[in-house]
């Protein structure tokens, strides 16, 4: 696993998560996209989002595909051997090389070096807010 050096907000539609979500488990990264989202705050949802660290490498493989609503001025590249290697992963999971494109594709990411000082929560709801979105609450 690599070095989690990345503070980042990600969002996906709700047609793409499970895509979303065997790629993240083939890559060995952990993330599920398990915060429901929608335009009024309410069921169904439309989009799923997460808030997490991740490594340059991981960041480099969705930013050649992914919107980047905001970042810090990263530089982030394309890792090649890294790249081949996921998606012989994401293969092993059902997830087919062309369907890696489209799913990251279709990611909205906003994503910072400032660990230390960035809110994980507040830099999510800054993303929620660009795509006016909100969270959906559950019935306890």
């Amino acid at each position: 696993m690599q070095e989690r050096t990345i503070r980042t907000a990600m969002i996906c539609p709700t047609e793409v998560v499970n895509l979303a979500r065997g790629l993240s488990a083939a890559l060995n990264e952990g993330y599920s996209f398990a915060i429901p989202l929608s335009s009024t705050g309410e069921s169904p949802a439309t989009h799923y989002g997460l808030s997490a660290l991740v490594s340059d490498k991981f960041l480099g493989l969705i930013l050649q595909y992914a919107t980047l609503a905001q970042s810090d001025g990263l530089d982030v590249q394309a890792d090649g051997e890294f790249n081949a290697e996921a998606l012989a992963k994401a293969k092993d999971r059902n997830v087919k090389p062309g369907q890696v494109t489209d799913v990251l594709s279709q990611f909205t990411v906003i994503a910072t070096r400032n660990i230390d000082t960035v809110r994980p929560l507040a830099q999510f709801n800054s993303l929620l807010a660009s795509m006016g979105l909100q969270r959906i609450q559950e019935e306890v």
